[in-house]
């Protein structure tokens, strides 16, 4: 085993739950699961098994940081440790993010995170549930939601809409699907799904599958501006 690496692990099983976690193995060297990733100009604490986080949507990230325009309104609706939250206050010092997460160990890395990255005066760490989260605090603030839940997205579309502004602005919607099935099928049903709750979609300006999850299943990224 290289000298640098300390602890080798194996999935054991598939992402699940509330919390988004899933089981590992260790399959060589010691020690806890707790490690520090880097990522462009950031730095992520976490435990890989108590708190999700995906290495492989680094680019994806940096994609959806890079379209945010100074002093917009940002909601991570499923922030886990941070990734995008942080990327984005660090490459937008005008903007304000609330980054929402449910798991109560995601969300002490998240607040940690934050203060590492030293973004504490741009992201606002909220704990709790997205829906009961939008529905106090959160209707009509944001420019911009990010729904990296793909397991369920479709679920919480709703809450992205009553977050929105009312002049609109864009939904980052992530989700699941058959190797088989068509992206624009795909877009097809989440446009119904938004023209169902009084809103209208102006385009799909991105909508690509981004990375195979399973054999013949992959995860579709779409970018949907609303007005």
């Amino acid at each position: 085993m290289d000298s640098h690496v300390r602890l080798v692990l194996r999935k054991s099983g598939e992402i699940a739950g509330t919390f988004r976690t899933r089981s590992l193995e260790a399959i060589a060297g010691t020690g806890n699961t707790e490690t520090t990733h880097r990522e462009f100009s950031c730095l992520y604490q976490l435990d890989v098994a108590n708190a999700y986080f995906n290495p492989r949507l680094s680019h994806e990230r940096l994609r959806v940081a890079r379209q945010v325009k100074e002093n917009e309104c940002v909601l991570d609706m499923f922030a886990g440790v941070g990734p995008y939250s942080i990327l984005i206050a660090k490459t937008h010092k005008g903007c304000e993010v609330h980054s929402i997460d449910i798991n109560p160990d995601a969300f002490r890395y998240l607040k940690y995170n934050i203060m590492l990255n030293r973004v504490a005066d741009r992201v606002i760490p909220l704990f709790g549930d997205a829906r009961q989260l939008v529905e106090k605090d959160l209707r009509g603030r944001a420019n911009r939601v990010i729904m990296n839940l793909p397991s369920d997205s479709s679920r919480f579309l709703e809450v992205a809409l009553q977050a929105l502004k009312e002049q609109g602005g864009v939904i980052h919607y992530y989700a699941f699907a058959s190797r088989k099935d068509s992206v624009l099928e795909i877009t097809k049903d989440v446009r119904s799904i938004i023209e169902r709750h009084g809103r209208v979609v102006r385009s799909f300006p991105f909508s690509e599958i981004i990375k195979e999850v399973a054999p013949n299943r992959v995860q579709v990224a779409m970018d949907v501006l609303v007005g």
